[in-house]
């Protein structure tokens, strides 16, 4: 008995970065351009974590980002007097994302070079 193999359909190709770019709103490009506008969401709490250090103290802090409403999720490990930051994570907003961004894209730049274009004046 022969067992067909079934293809998966083919992904849509996504557009090209620079058209990615152009459709971004405003706060988004400021973000990539300038980087993030935290503000503390919650501060310091207790967390308890699987396999961590037996007696240890964790505890998470979240922040926002005020212009694009990106979250950013810290994790510590509490010393005697200091913090050890064990991970960040973030979860990024649907149109922050670029598809099909590589390394050497430059999409920094190329968000800059969009809020210098929206900028000028119109001829």
């Amino acid at each position: 008995m022969n067992a067909t193999k079934r293809r998966k359909p083919a992904k849509e190709a996504p557009a090209p970065v620079e058209d990615q770019i152009h459709d971004k709103p405003d706060n988004i490009l400021a973000c990539r351009d300038m980087r993030h506008a935290w503000a503390i969401d919650l501060p310091y709490y207790g967390v308890s974590i699987e396999g961590g250090v037996r007696g240890a103290l964790y505890v998470e802090r979240r922040a926002g980002c005020m212009r694009c409403n990106t979250q950013r999720i810290e994790l510590y490990r509490v010393h005697k007097n200091r913090l050890e930051r064990l991970s960040t994570k973030y979860v990024y907003p649907e149109e922050y994302h670029i598809r099909g961004a590589k390394r050497g894209d430059d999409v920094v730049g190329k968000a800059r070079f969009e809020q210098y274009r929206r900028s000028q004046p119109k001829v």
